[in-house]
């Protein structure tokens, strides 16, 4: 069993154990998370974008899952508030890259110490 199979077991165990009901595991590729089309509301990344090998294909894919009015969130270490370089991603290359992907910058939350939080509309 590969890891991400194991991570998804472990999560759908814990749900189980918790009694969480409103939570669906998916199997995902590289470039495509396999979600299912028109029906979230929010779909969030958080601190995962720079392992991200393929990012606007993988957007690219996370559009047509997002309801009319859904947003993306990636809440993602900036270099320069934590002064680990090799971590996280420049602010202005999320936005770019975001906005190659076809998506439109609402606003950005930068409250937490280390990290910003992105809020996107589809464009």
């Amino acid at each position: 069993m590969n890891s991400d199979t194991y991570k998804l077991k472990y999560l759908r165990s814990r749900c189980k154990r918790e009694n969480i009901l409103n939570i669906e595991t998916v199997l995902g590729e590289v470039d495509d998370p396999k979600l299912p089309e028109g029906q979230l509301d929010v779909i969030y990344v958080i601190n995962t974008y720079h392992h991200l090998d393929r990012k606007i294909d993988i957007m690219n894919n996370i559009k047509p899952a997002l309801k009319p009015d859904g947003i993306f969130v990636i809440i993602e270490n900036e270099p320069t508030k934590s002064g680990w370089e090799s971590h996280g991603t420049p602010k202005d290359v999320v936005i770019r890259e975001a906005g190659e992907a076809g998506f439109e910058l609402i606003s950005i939350e930068d409250f937490l110490e280390e990290d910003n939080i992105y809020i996107f509309k589809v464009k």
